[in-house]
């Protein structure tokens, strides 16, 4: 607050102060404590239809950024690439479209929030009606010159300052008018990106310290009138702070942004403080095909598909890639989501392990580099995922090191060859990933024994996933004394494979395959490998 002007009468400032076991841990119970007190739930973070399933992205790093197809204006090319995905069997749940679309005024910000005729000459509403799915749509801070403000002719209250060139809008009816139309053309999730550009370029929001406030409150508020999500993009941490009084904040980006072959893909950190106050973090979009001709970064490239794509994944949040026609590597897309595009994902994002983060503020005494976990809980059972990246020497982990507890003991494997790494997990057992970068990365999944006719089985799980245990897919897990039940969800006539191993043969994999009934719901029988409408 070193730039207010003043501060009102019984304006009240609270801190407060976590004593926790653990970085991790304490981070969380923290946001545990701030959301209860602010009210904010994890309801519209879990039900988000962006969070939960596969989308298309059109933001900076993607193909499509201020780029089109040759001789093709904005609508045609957003057909084709729909027509394209379609056609090869990618299925995108909702298409995002970025700041290329609308009206910029002074300074660059947004004049009018509508699409400009020469990138959709049928308008927006036209799109939305031909591709079927709902809209995500980014708007970036407002110009001084805005039609919407009543200095300008417009209907609503904005802050304009013309030596800034910036303005705000402080009018609760503008929200509702902005997202209430916007409805019509399909959108479900307002982006609104550059928060820090907003905040650092205007007087008020320096000098006045509740008009931040009050501006965020206000666009929550004409969000959920209108049963809308909204994503912060470029947040500050007051921003990630803000937000647990905006219940419509379901989604916040953890990145800089992406550009072809960056390291945008470190978001392991900032994944810690967005989670714990009841928000999905959001890596931003990538690509899935190391070149892609005719891009808008000058022959650029991306030779970390993989890891792009995983660390995507186990962010627990959206997944963008944002590739052109004829580009998208269908085989790794699908290794994020069922066939309906619903995201695999684990019970929460990849974030460092504490001993990480130690390293980094002593300089010793954990791991030279990126390690990563995260796991799925299904009906008491806990299976883990570790992520190494950049690691310049081999670094032992043991369960709770992982942060995985007492339910992370077992067996672990490796993603890259399962059958041949099986080994026991424990913490007099850990894993030793040896020294890796980003395009070797390790990935090592840790699995329970459940007792079963006298032996100890491993469930494996879906091998061709990332996840290879979501709580997407396996709803259920029940363990008798002759058999263990699998209930599983996806797409109608989907068809699932699942590994099983036992302890005492390690070498005999067993892979049962199935095919989801009209419900998308069945039972998995593992004792006989037989499967049954649910």
């Amino acid at each position: 607050m070193g730039n207010a002007s003043m501060i009102p009468k019984d304006f009240n400032y609270e801190t407060i102060v976590y004593y926790g076991q653990g970085i991790n841990q304490a981070i969380y119970e923290w946001g545990d404590v701030l959301t209860r007190n602010y009210g904010k739930s994890r309801a519209a973070m879990e039900s988000d239809l962006m969070v939960n399933n596969l989308g298309y992205y059109t933001d900076n790093g993607a193909y499509y950024y201020y780029n089109t197809e040759p001789n093709k204006n904005y609508e045609d090319t957003m057909l084709e690439a729909k027509a394209y995905s379609d056609s090869v069997g990618i299925p995108y749940r909702y298409w995002m479209i970025d700041s290329w679309w609308y009206f910029k005024g002074l300074r660059g910000g947004c004049k009018n929030w509508t699409a400009m005729p020469d990138i959709f000459p049928h308008g927006l509403k036209y799109l939305y009606d031909k591709i079927d799915l709902p809209i995500q749509a980014h708007n970036r801070w407002w110009a001084a010159d805005t039609d919407y403000a009543k200095q300008n002719g417009g209907q609503f209250d904005f802050i304009v300052e013309k030596d800034t060139q910036s303005a705000l809008p402080i009018d609760n009816e503008f929200w509702n008018f902005l997202l209430k139309t916007s409805r019509e053309w399909g959108l479900v999730v307002y982006e609104q990106d550059w928060l820090n550009q907003q905040v650092d370029h205007m007087h008020a929001t320096q000098n006045d310290v509740t008009i931040g406030r009050t501006w965020l409150l206000q666009m929550g508020k004409g969000a959920s009138m209108n049963d809308m999500t909204i994503q912060y993009c470029m947040p500050m941490p007051r921003h990630i702070l803000q937000s647990v009084e905006v219940s419509a904040v379901s989604q916040i980006r953890a990145s800089n942004d992406y550009h072809p072959g960056n390291d945008n893909w470190k978001i392991g950190l900032s994944s810690i403080l967005i989670h714990s106050v009841s928000a999905a973090p959001y890596k931003d979009t990538h690509w899935t095909s190391i070149s892609q001709p005719g891009d808008p970064y000058f022959n650029g490239s991306e030779p970390f598909v993989e890891l792009q794509s995983v660390v995507s994944s186990l962010s627990a949040g959206p997944v963008g890639p944002g590739d052109k026609v004829g580009y998208m590597n269908k085989s790794l897309i699908m290794r994020t989501c069922n066939e309906d595009g619903v995201l695999l994902k684990p019970s929460k994002p990849a974030t460092p392990i504490d001993l990480q983060i130690y390293r980094a503020a002593m300089g010793s005494g954990g791991p030279k580099g990126e390690v990563w976990s995260t796991y799925s809980d299904i009906a008491g059972y806990r299976f883990g995922t570790l992520l190494w990246i950049n690691v310049h020497e081999p670094y032992p982990v043991t369960p709770q090191q992982a942060g995985f507890g007492k339910l992370g003991a077992g067996y672990a494997f490796s993603d890259e060859d399962p059958m041949k790494t099986l080994v026991k997990f424990d913490d007099q057992n850990p894993l030793n990933q040896h020294k890796c970068g980003k395009g070797d990365f390790g990935l090592w999944h840790s699995v329970p024994e459940i007792q079963v006719n006298n032996r100890s089985l491993l469930i494996l799980g879906e091998l061709a996933k990332w996840v290879k245990m979501s709580p997407q897919r396996v709803l259920d897990i029940v363990s008798y004394s002759s058999d263990v039940i699998l209930t599983l969800q996806g797409a109608v006539n989907e068809v699932i494979e699942f590994t099983t191993v036992y302890t005492d043969d390690l070498n005999t994999p067993h892979h049962i395959t199935c095919t989801l009934p009209e419900s998308g719901i069945m039972q998995m029988h593992l004792s006989n490998g037989q499967c049954h409408p649910y």
